[in-house]
């Protein structure tokens, strides 16, 4: 009964809810293992400033989504360009597509 009430906006961010979570563990354990490619890079101040303003409102993902899901799949985007990492990416890309394609077609 109360799905009934849930609209689908909300319903959509629920979903994004879980992705996003492993979205933010996947990329913490890929900084561990990989900060100075990172670094090298230039990546690792951007997507640490990325990764602290999405963790500090994951629960307010109207929000996330909004204004701050752009930067962090950007920081990704450029990641999955570099060939010493990409191949750790697929998990983390997978998230990120499933997270904007839900977030497309509820219009958020």
């Amino acid at each position: 009964m109360s799905e009934e009430l849930v609209t689908p906006k909300e319903r959509a961010l629920l979903e994004i809810k879980d992705y996003l979570f492993d979205l933010l563990d996947q990329l913490n354990s890929l900084i561990e293992d990989n900060k100075d490619i990172l670094a090298k890079n230039g990546i690792l101040p951007t997507l640490l400033s990325a990764i602290e303003l999405v963790t500090m409102q994951k629960y307010d993902l109207d929000l996330v989504m909004k204004i701050y899901w752009n930067n962090l799949y950007n920081v990704i985007l450029k990641m999955n360009s570099l060939p010493e990492i990409k191949d750790k990416l697929t998990d983390i890309m997978k998230d990120a597509s499933i997270i904007n394609q839900v977030k497309q077609e509820a219009n958020i």
